[in-house]
């Protein structure tokens, strides 16, 4: 077991097959590629291997299949350098996303999980996750799953480890009362504005935050694409302007290179406020470049002046 870890993520890992197209095809209609990519895909391994990119120590908790997908995703994690212990192979097919990304970087995504959804939650191993600085959280789809997002949640809030919750749109669906568990469980819950909406019923992302807020998290993060990141806790609420200056090719995956980064300057104990301008110009870094794990390393960011107040 790799002990004294940075960050231990939890949750899907797929294969992303992605198409590049200049618009999306309608019903019944046949639009020719510009081009095509297969890369590692899923929110709790982008998060894991964005960590590792940006120089913590990250291990990652979930499921892939025994077949040739899931022998790729193995690669990529020790390639990355991210612990894969509790990485479990299963008799089953490795979960799969296809992406369609048009000309203006916008996507139509759909998932097919399997091995995904056989998560469970005696796969976990408490003290992994007592052991590492924090633990991140992501959505997954099936009771199963969920109630390993309930437990996971429980076992770090046991131990003082503190918890980065970002259920995407899958469990937003569950509605705020749904969410009621993990909600109080939670260190930091991140959304983007459709999610918050779903949690809340307002488009309003002060109101919906201060309501989030009510169930139990410190921190609020609601991310509003290139606009920034709305910054609720129960002493300060402030918008954070995002970076205009990057053009965004595909955006899948910026919201994962967005808590890569704020869980980083976390553990460097940077203010809130740092830690969520740190999160917005990675995520804008990401965008001009294809596919969800486009989280720059500490090398690659370096070349943008923007990075200078983030260097130790």
């Amino acid at each position: 077991m790799a002990e004294g870890l940075d960050l231990v993520a939890v949750g899907a890992a797929n294969v992303d097959l992605i198409m590049l197209v200049d618009k999306f095809a309608g019903p019944d209609e046949e639009v020719s590629a510009k081009g095509f990519r297969l890369v590692g895909g899923g929110s709790a391994a982008n998060v894991a291997v964005g960590a590792s990119r940006l120089g913590l120590k990250a291990g990652f908790v979930g499921n892939i299949g025994a077949d040739v997908f899931g022998s790729i995703l193995e690669k990529l994690f020790k390639e990355e350098k991210v612990d894969i212990t509790h990485l479990k192979r299963l008799n089953a097919q490795t979960g799969v996303a296809v992406c369609v990304v048009d000309g203006k970087g916008e996507r139509s995504i759909y998932v097919y999980n399997e091995a995904n959804l056989m998560f469970s939650e005696e796969q976990l191993d408490e003290a992994y996750i007592a052991s590492s600085r924090c633990v991140y959280v992501s959505s997954m789809q099936g009771e199963s799953a969920f109630k390993a997002v309930e437990h996971v949640c429980d076992i770090a809030y046991a131990h003082g480890v503190p918890v980065f919750f970002d259920p995407g749109h899958i469990l937003a669906e569950r509605g705020i009362q749904g969410l009621r568990k993990p909600l109080e469980k939670s260190f930091v819950l991140k959304l983007n504005r459709e999610e918050s909406m779903m949690l809340t019923g307002t488009r309003n992302v002060e109101e919906a935050s201060l309501e989030i807020l009510a169930r139990g998290p410190t921190v609020v993060l609601i991310t509003l694409g290139e606009e920034g990141c709305y910054l609720r806790t129960s002493s300060l609420g402030r918008m954070i302007p995002g970076y205009k200056s990057f053009k965004a090719v595909d955006r899948t995956g910026a919201g994962d290179s967005f808590n890569a980064a704020f869980i980083a300057g976390f553990i460097k104990g940077w203010s809130l406020e740092k830690c969520v301008k740190f999160g917005n110009l990675v995520a804008g870094v990401s965008v001009t470049k294809i596919g969800a794990r486009s989280t720059p390393t500490v090398k690659e960011l370096k070349a943008y002046d923007e990075y200078e107040e983030f260097e130790d």
